[in-house]
């Protein structure tokens, strides 16, 4: 049996060439075909440059973690933008419009153990000095005198290299969390009903 082709309709979808071939056969009246464009090379001072943005954003999700499980104050701070182009997310509503604002939530959490662990980082080089990075994350909450709890989520974060310090801080944050934690008390509450 012999088949004629016959393309039709093609267009270019994110970078992804997508053309519809149809076949005049008994067996496949319509097929498409996926053609992948060439990708341009990058430049090899750019491609290192994209790498030392990643490396360095990864270190600053894990100092921030770091940070974050330590409690210091001036430390945590030093973690955002010091201005109002600062705002934390969750789950959509804005939480936290100052570092400030992310201590008084810290502190209603007082005795509370937090311990973070995060996996599948991906970073996104914007510029030299801007990025964008999320990650899968988990907490456990080591709480006295209850259970311990865990939620997790994903966290993803717009990360600003400050000058001249060459610090980076967060300037946008979202996580989303469902199940998140417990409100304060909620776990003691569970304890004394057993």
């Amino acid at each position: 049996m012999s088949t004629m082709h016959a393309f039709g309709t093609c267009a270019t979808v994110l970078g992804l060439t997508l053309m519809a071939r149809s076949s005049i056969s008994e067996r496949s009246p319509l097929t498409a075909v996926i053609h992948q464009e060439p990708q341009k090379k990058p430049r090899a001072g750019h491609q290192n440059r994209v790498e030392g943005v990643e490396k360095e954003v990864k270190a600053f999700i894990a100092h921030y973690i770091e940070t974050l499980e330590g409690g210091d104050e001036k430390a945590i701070r030093d973690l955002f933008v010091a201005d109002e182009r600062f705002a934390w997310f969750t789950d959509g509503a804005k939480s936290y419009a100052t570092a400030d604002d992310v201590l008084a939530g810290m502190r209603r959490y007082a005795g509370i153990k937090f311990q973070t662990t995060v996996s599948e980082v991906r970073v996104v080089p914007l510029s030299a000095t801007l990025a964008s990075a999320r990650s899968k994350f988990k907490t456990r909450l080591t709480i006295p005198f209850a259970d311990d709890h865990e939620y997790g989520g994903v966290i993803t974060w717009l990360i600003e290299k400050a000058s001249p310090s060459g610090q980076w801080r967060v300037l946008l944050g979202h996580t989303s969390t469902p199940g998140g934690p417990p409100k304060r008390g909620e776990e003691r509450k569970k304890q004394n009903k057993r």
